[in-house]
């Protein structure tokens, strides 16, 4: 929970590093596959057949967005896009209780489409992001041991993404924004993942993996009084 809480942070000071024109917030649901880790916990359920309750796919979790908009070049707005998502893996069992957690941390360079090059009060972000990931592991309430350390597993790739969103203006410098989003990773690096989610070496490719997801949410646009907005 720390380390989430020192994410968190990181990201909402990101304001004070850069001079945004606008800013945008957004939370939402969010659905995302990955064969590899679906694999994973297949295998694990698959070796462990007296378990009542098997272990869920790693599908849903819930994300928190920040993008601060910086300057108009030419039509486009460039911007400083953060990303962090939070899933979670529940099997309760006799004398087994066993908790996958997932961190995905998102963070790049963003285009805007001005609404006028799209239908009325519609707008269009693209996203180009280094991403990040963390796998840790709770069995009976407490953090799984792996050689007398915590076990938690690292990864790394990239992430390619789009926002399309709706804008509703409640005021001059405020505008409610429901939006769909959907992002590929054509490469996610995380090759200890397997010792956490089923406490194996070997068994799986640890080349990386491509992710997919596609997100579903709600947000706020805020403006300066004297930004432009686009």
């Amino acid at each position: 929970m720390k380390i989430r809480i020192r994410i968190l942070i990181t990201i909402l000071i990101l304001p004070v590093l850069c001079s945004a024109q606008f800013m945008q917030t957004g939370i939402g649901g969010r659905y995302f596959y990955s064969a590899r880790w679906d694999k994973m916990i297949q295998t694990y359920n698959f070796s462990r057949p007296h378990l009542n309750s098997k272990q869920p796919l790693l599908q849903y979790g819930a994300s928190i967005s920040f993008t601060y908009w910086l300057r108009a070049s030419g039509k486009l707005n460039q911007g400083l896009h953060s990303e962090v998502t939070f899933a979670t893996s529940y099997a309760k069992n006799t004398l087994l209780n066993n908790r996958i957690n997932l961190t995905l941390l998102s963070l790049g360079y963003g285009l805007k489409i001005p609404t006028t090059q799209l239908i009325s009060n519609t707008y269009l972000d693209l996203f180009i992001s280094g991403e990040g990931s963390l796998f840790t592991r709770r069995v009976n309430g407490e953090p799984l041991i792996v050689d007398d350390k915590r076990g938690s597993a690292f990864g790394i790739g990239c992430n390619i993404q789009f926002r399309l969103g709706y804008l509703k203006s409640i005021n001059e410098n405020l505008s409610l924004t429901p939006f769909i989003s959907g992002s590929f990773s054509p490469f996610h690096y995380s090759p200890e993942s397997e010792a956490v989610i089923n406490q194996t070496m070997g068994l799986f490719d640890d080349t990386g993996s491509a992710v997919y997801s596609i997100q579903l949410g709600i947000g706020l646009q805020i403006h300066s009084k004297k930004s432009v907005t686009p």
